[in-house]
């Protein structure tokens, strides 16, 4: 059995499978805001992602997902959208072109069951 040793350098995801290195470019993060949240299968989980944005034949530059807690999202919905009520999740599109996707979108853990 080969050990697979894994390491991540910034957005580039080097693995080791005995002599041959193989090189996958990571464009699908996740992130805790302001709470600390455990998310199972995040390596099928950002491999679901990615296929669908093959499978749609849509270029995904990076899409980061960050989990937080309803005041912290209301904070986001009143700074940048003015409403002042709370949302399960809010999206922003950070693409400089239409070609390619690029975005931050912010999921309260607190309404939804990540817990």
């Amino acid at each position: 059995m080969i050990k697979n040793k894994c390491k991540i350098d910034k957005e580039l995801f080097i693995t080791n499978f005995g002599s041959i290195n193989f090189f996958v470019v990571l464009n699908v993060f996740f992130h805790s805001a302001d709470r600390k949240l455990s998310l199972p299968n995040k390596i099928k989980i950002r491999q679901f992602i990615q296929d669908i944005f093959k499978e749609e034949k849509i270029e995904l530059k990076r899409v980061d997902y960050i989990f937080c807690s309803d005041e912290y999202l209301l904070d986001i919905n009143k700074r940048f959208l003015n409403h002042n009520f709370f949302t399960d999740t809010i999206t922003f599109d950070l693409s400089d072109t239409k070609t390619m996707v690029e975005g931050e979108i912010y999921i309260s853990a607190d309404r939804d069951s990540f817990q």
